[in-house]
């Protein structure tokens, strides 16, 4: 589905922008992808729309607790969307929820980890599901859960990473990539073996080689 469909099928409350019009046209080209956008430059809507355009029938949003309320509100404004519930609470009122009901579940990090057989049973019996991931240099730790659990879904299912927070490190780049673009390393000891020209007694990198390299694979499907 094109922008122009979209338009017509889900309209905004608001008129897009056109530097927004231009990451659509762009992000639906694309399976995966990075939205490493500014902050307040319209991730959301921009993510709405390629997940819609891409017609997905069930969509899994996993955010920072503090976010699921925000996100179900801006679904309820979208025209046409389908049904979207915040997957959250303590286990008995989550039991309560029946997912099959929605096209969209928002969830927290930590509902994320905790009910992960359960969402990951949800989305994939649908016909072309899709994750997005808010503020996703949440996932930069490779060795946490919320990666391992992310990259997992990222195999089967396209999936779109936001965030608006600059790197810190080139390691940081790595968690992006292996899900947006996983074929690129096998795996993290691949990267470090690529990227990382020495280590300090911790083995914690000092210093960095290929970089242009890794400017060129992080600007691979990325917004």
């Amino acid at each position: 589905m094109n922008l122009d469909e979209l338009k017509v099928k889900y309209p905004l409350p608001f008129e897009l922008k056109p530097t927004q019009e231009e990451d659509i046209k762009l992000l639906l080209e694309m399976p995966s992808a990075l939205l490493d956008l500014p902050v307040g430059y319209g991730k959301t809507c921009i993510a709405t729309y390629t997940v819609l355009g891409h017609e997905a029938d069930k969509v899994l949003v996993a955010v920072p607790p503090i976010l699921t309320v925000q996100w179900v509100r801006w679904l309820d404004s979208v025209v046409g969307k389908g049904a979207a519930v915040a997957y959250e609470g303590v286990i008995q009122k989550r039991a309560k929820i029946d997912l099959s009901a929605y096209k969209w579940v928002v969830v927290s990090y930590g509902i994320l980890r905790n009910d992960f057989d359960k969402l990951q049973e949800w989305l994939g019996s649908g016909y072309k599901p899709k994750v997005v991931v808010d503020e996703s240099q949440g996932l930069k730790n490779a060795s946490s859960v919320l990666f391992r659990n992310v990259k997992e879904l990222s195999n089967s299912y396209g999936t779109f990473l936001m965030t608006g927070t600059p790197m810190s490190s080139p390691m940081d780049a790595y968690a992006p990539i292996k899900i947006k673009t996983p074929q690129l390393y096998r795996n993290q000891s691949q990267f470090e073996r690529i990227h990382v020209a020495e280590v300090d007694f911790f083995k914690s990198p000092t210093k960095w080689q290929n970089l242009d390299l890794l400017q060129k694979n992080l600007r691979l499907q990325r917004s």
